[in-house]
């Protein structure tokens, strides 16, 4: 994987391919979360109006305790790679994307952002022991727009029933907001 500019600068030739002209709808998480970021970055330069912003439970190295690449792979990714137990090669690989996006965050430096940012920000693991320092997760300096919403749930959990309803219904009213401007 190259840095993270440059793939998230084929995820936005692969989007324009799509839908040539905005206003353009993003959202990630974790990893994803600062690709949707970038990518965002780069439509507004070339442009472009990103109609909605989402992050989900996205947190950038600058808001957390300093941890060693495997460290911060543990806390951004708790339940491990997604693969049994006893697949060792997939959990290896697992491993090496995992310690791939840590690097690929940490070397990324993040620019302010213009527009509008909306925050989901995962209740456990607000209370849990992740390594945050920041509550805003590092965004509040870059993005002076930004709006946060709180889930039920775990970094993973909010994406699963039943907070998967409540993420719906922050979406349904800022897609609606989005669409009509």
């Amino acid at each position: 994987m190259g840095c993270l500019e440059e793939t998230a600068a084929g995820y936005v030739e692969a989007v324009r391919e799509q839908q040539p002209t905005g206003p353009y709808l993003l959202t990630g998480s974790s990893f994803g979360g600062v690709l949707a970021y970038e990518m965002a970055q780069q439509l507004v330069r070339a442009g472009e109006e990103v109609g909605l912003l989402v992050v989900l439970d996205t947190v950038l190295p600058s808001a957390m305790k300093r941890f060693r690449p495997r460290q911060i792979a543990e806390k951004v990714f708790p339940f491990g790679p997604f693969a049994a137990p006893d697949l060792t090669e997939t959990e290896r690989l697992g491993q090496m994307r995992d310690d791939m996006y840590i690097r690929a965050v940490r070397r990324y430096a993040a620019s302010p952002y213009a527009g509008s940012m909306l925050l989901v920000r995962a209740r456990e693991t607000l209370t849990g022991s992740t390594g945050v320092v920041d509550p805003m997760y590092g965004w509040s300096g870059l993005v002076p727009n930004l709006e946060l919403e709180d889930i039920s749930g775990d970094h993973l959990g909010i994406l699963g029933r039943p907070a998967v309803e409540e993420l719906a219904e922050a979406f349904r009213t800022r897609i609606a907001r989005a669409v009509r401007s």
